[in-house]
């Protein structure tokens, strides 16, 4: 990572917002999703589906979306961000954390992207810094390895580092040692409701198997369903900041 350079636009921000937060909440992305940061072993990635495989299921959700005609912007943030050196780049968002007065009540990793293979030496710190301030994190991870890396990195801070599965019968059969996790249930050929059902399926039986709490997403559920509630919004709920909750996705555009 010595390599990389220091290109981040002196007066460009680098936290963001994102559709799914209450007002306030903040997003931290270190580059492009399917990008150098993220693990090929990931079963979204682009480069892990053959062609004939490649269908609105099975390709990364993020990667779809930044390269929408819309998001030119974005495209050229993360551009930036994946060509920043790591710590200079956590560095910087730790910078406009400080600056932030008022409550954070939501910091989301990688809404875009991944966070890095190896941990910026700087990364831990920033988590304390959120955690002083009271800020409930979500830091998705997507490879057994990356989640341990993360795990010993913030081992005594209270964040949860979960690890994102890549279908269905990992997340349901996997240890509760592995917790927490979260998965993507249903496919783009169901109805939205039928989608719904089931993401409840499957977290019931993940809930089954291992006596966990495991919920559906109320953000993306409400957004399916066409009812764009401000309650049901990333800092409102926090589920995905907590150890002891698993979380299932519904799939969606």
């Amino acid at each position: 990572m010595e390599s990389l350079i220091q290109i981040t636009i002196k007066s460009a921000p680098i936290l963001g917002m994102f559709s799914k937060a209450t007002k306030g909440a903040k997003a931290f992305n270190y580059g492009s999703s399917a990008g150098p940061d993220c693990d090929k072993c990931c079963p979204h990635h682009p480069e892990s589906i053959s062609a004939h495989a490649k269908s609105a299921d099975t390709l990364c959700y993020a990667w779809k979306v930044e390269r929408r005609h819309d998001r030119q912007q974005l495209q050229n943030k993360l551009h930036r961000h994946q060509l920043t050196n790591r710590e200079h780049l956590t560095a910087l968002a730790m910078a406009e954390v400080d600056k932030i007065k008022s409550v954070i009540p939501w910091f989301r990793f990688s809404a875009f992207g991944s966070v890095p293979s190896l941990p910026p030496s700087n990364f831990r710190q920033l988590c304390q810094l959120l955690e002083q301030r009271n800020t409930p994190l979500h830091l998705p991870v997507e490879s057994v390895s990356k989640t341990l890396r993360y795990r010993k990195e913030l081992k005594g801070l209270k964040v949860a580092v979960r690890r994102s599965c890549g279908s269905v019968r990992s997340f349901v059969r996997s240890s509760i040692r592995s917790n927490p996790l979260s998965v993507v249930a249903g496919t783009m050929q169901q109805s939205p409701s039928d989608r719904i059902v089931e993401s409840k399926r499957v977290a019931a039986m993940r809930t089954k198997r291992t006596k966990r709490k495991t919920v559906v997403c109320p953000a993306v559920a409400t957004i399916m369903t066409g009812n764009r509630s401000s309650k049901a919004k990333c800092g409102n709920c926090v589920a995905c900041a907590n150890p002891d909750i698993d979380i299932v996705y519904p799939v969606h555009k």
